[in-house]
């Protein structure tokens, strides 16, 4: 076995190590919530009181944060490749599956005095399923992590893992759904009104023990040294008592019954708040990171400007840092879209596929501003006539299936523009052309002009014109819903202190009118 600290991989939160205080402190929340569930205990059977929508409302959360965990354990998986992260991620899919079949199947959660699917017995099949497979999932999760360095999958064979593992467990839900829901003239009955029959009680308690196994279980094989499984083992704890306060309370609606849902939302979302939080981290670790080079640039600035009779080589200098910077930036955002143009090849969604063009588009006219900056005379401004034209050839080379046919012009006055101006005017002109492209030729061909021009009042028009299907419909509804772009596009235009309006001229027309940039040559 693996010594549980060297689990470090690069982009992952797996490897994460705990420190001292955090395992006191994971520790301490073990134990308070244990003994918490000790207190409630004796006064579980007690009647509580009767929350509209509470299996609503429990089966919708837990679904939602499983879900979500499932999915960010997956990544992790990619990464890592071990079985024991595959494993923990079926786990708390399964989880998410049977709380959508609890919801639905429980009486009352959608009609009144009825449910969804399944026999009034349904629900307590359902359940039972729930809270004994989840922690067995767990428990072979960690047994598989006790063989962490022999289980690790291929890299060419994760696609199809994830694949065939997803399929397997689709069928085996629909197969337990099936059984609950059907079975009702050969399974034993295991509810007697509101109350668990005697074996259904055995059934929980059953999974408190596979629970409580899971943990000690993962305490002796990761010591508490590794953070993503301290936070599961308080996850296991919670779910123990959600159990455990279920059965003390006997029925529906008592003390245990309605604080083992808040303990079971608890269990479920527990590593889901990990993973916030360590985005978070790593957020803010950005963050410090950019405010220090922040103050290094600004020193160096104040270096350079204290010595006079350098002033000549310091300038050189600085000439040619910032072209090494926009050339940087540029090859780095070329990087980025390579990485999500492989991304996106491995997507079988049209929609995810379309979204990542999207996305690559303006990456690349991000890098469009740098490579003008990296070759002007000046490197602070640029004329930009040249980059539209740069932007309309990466535009109508990137124009695929039906839209082959449209043409893509630009006309501009000259201008001179420095990086805060043409960045957001090149993200607005690349989000009105997509848009168009997107919905104004449904039948093809067509024309799409792109005008800038000086206007009255020492200001800018942006126009955007094309000759397809128009901004409404025969019915006065709007026939454009890319409601992202169209907020990215105000966004920009709010920047540029611009109005943005649009009109049918036997299409769509779309002005942004904007003061002209003030730039220092």
């Amino acid at each position: 076995m693996e010594a549980s600290t060297g689990y470090g991989h690069r982009g992952t939160f797996v490897g994460e190590s705990a420190t001292p205080t955090t395992r006191r402190v994971i520790g301490a929340l073990c134990i308070a919530f244990v003994l918490a569930t000790l207190a409630v205990l004796p006064f579980a059977a007690n009647p509580g009181p009767v929350i509209p929508a509470v299996t609503t409302t429990f089966g919708a959360g837990v679904l939602i944060a499983d879900l979500c965990t499932g999915y960010l354990l997956l990544v992790q998986f990619r990464a890592v490749r071990t079985v024991s992260l595959l494993l923990l991620a079926v786990a708390y899919f399964y989880s998410a599956a049977m709380a959508l079949l609890h919801v639905l199947s429980f009486p009352g959660a959608w009609i009144v005095d009825r449910a969804l699917i399944g026999t009034p017995q349904s629900v307590g099949w359902l359940f039972i399923l729930w809270v004994v497979g989840f922690p067995s999932l767990v428990l072979a999760a960690i047994l598989a992590e006790a063989r962490r360095g022999e289980w690790r999958i291929a890299p060419e064979r994760i696609g199809g893992v994830i694949r065939a593992t997803m399929a397997a467990l689709v069928v085996v839900v629909l197969l337990l759904a099936l059984a609950a829901t059907t079975g009702h003239d050969w399974l034993p009955h295991e509810l007697q009104g509101n109350v668990f029959a005697t074996w259904g009680n055995a059934a929980q308690w059953t999974s408190v023990l596979l629970s409580t196994a899971a943990f000690l279980l993962l305490w002796l094989v990761t010591r508490g040294r590794n953070l993503l499984f301290g936070w599961l083992g308080i996850a296991l704890i919670a779910f123990a008592a959600f159990n455990a306060l279920a059965v003390a309370g006997g029925a529906r609606y008592t003390v245990g019954w309605d604080l083992s849902r808040v303990s079971g939302f608890v269990s479920a979302s527990l590593l889901l708040v990990f993973f916030l939080g360590q985005f978070a981290k790593l957020h803010r670790s950005l963050r410090e990171a950019n405010e220090t080079l922040e103050g290094r640039v600004a020193e160096r600035t104040v270096e350079l400007e204290a010595s006079n009779q350098r002033l000549r080589k310091a300038l050189d200098e600085r000439n040619l840092l910032l072209r090494e910077v926009y050339h940087r930036v540029k090859n780095n955002l070329q990087v980025i879209d390579s990485i999500i143009a492989i991304q996106g090849a491995t997507l079988d969604t049209a929609g995810a596929d379309g979204f990542l063009n999207d996305l690559r588009q303006r990456i690349n006219a991000l890098g469009l501003v740098h490579q003008q900056l990296m070759t002007s005379d000046d490197l602070v401004t640029f004329d930009i006539r040249p980059f539209l034209e740069e932007l309309r050839t990466s535009l109508q080379a990137a124009i695929r299936g039906e839209q082959q046919g449209v043409t893509i012009s630009v006309e501009a006055d000259p201008l001179r523009v420095d990086l805060d101006f043409a960045i957001p005017l090149g993200l607005i002109v690349t989000e009105l052309v997509q848009n168009a492209l997107k919905h104004a030729f449904r039948d093809g061909g067509g024309t799409l002009r792109v005008h800038l021009k000086h206007h009255a009042d020492d200001a800018l028009l942006l126009s955007v014109q094309d000759d397809g299907g128009g901004y409404y419909r025969p019915d006065g509804t709007p026939a454009r819903t890319d409601a992202l772009g169209l907020t990215i596009v105000q966004a920009l235009v709010a920047q540029l202190e611009g109005e943005m309006s649009m009109s049918d001229v036997g299409g769509t027309k779309v002005d942004v009118r904007m003061p002209r940039p003030e730039v220092r040559a």
